[in-house]
């Protein structure tokens, strides 16, 4: 990580800011000694800049993926975010949709039930 934020030419001050946390802490990430609820929102943050996919790749370099990505054309870069965050949201509204369906199910079953109980 601490490859990553050199490459991307940030200091530990400015990743600390960006996830409100203290520098101490982004030292701890950077050495192995954080835990992994911080350590999502670390890759939340780091994925603006390169796909986790490519970040976890043991096959290819972190810093060879990174400026691969940083010689891209400004609009290639803004359009492979857009649908980053297009499929983010896609799946984020299926899944509300599909919790606002069960939930939908649910109360037609309880109304039907009180309905049922009435005509008894």
């Amino acid at each position: 990580m601490r490859a990553v934020r050199e490459k991307i030419g940030l200091n530990q001050k400015d990743i600390a800011e960006a996830l409100g946390v203290g520098q101490p802490y982004i030292t701890r990430l950077e050495t192995g000694g954080v835990k992994t609820d911080f350590l999502l929102r670390a890759l939340t943050f780091y994925k603006q800049y390169i796909s986790l996919d490519r970040l976890f790749n043991e096959q290819v370099s972190i810093l060879d993926c990174l400026a691969e990505e940083m010689k891209s054309p400004r609009k290639e870069l803004i359009d492979k975010r857009a649908e980053n965050i297009r499929e983010e949201v896609n799946e984020i509204l299926a899944n509300l949709k599909e919790e606002q369906n069960k939930n939908i199910e649910k109360a037609i079953k309880e109304f039907n039930v009180k309905i049922d109980a009435i005509k008894e």
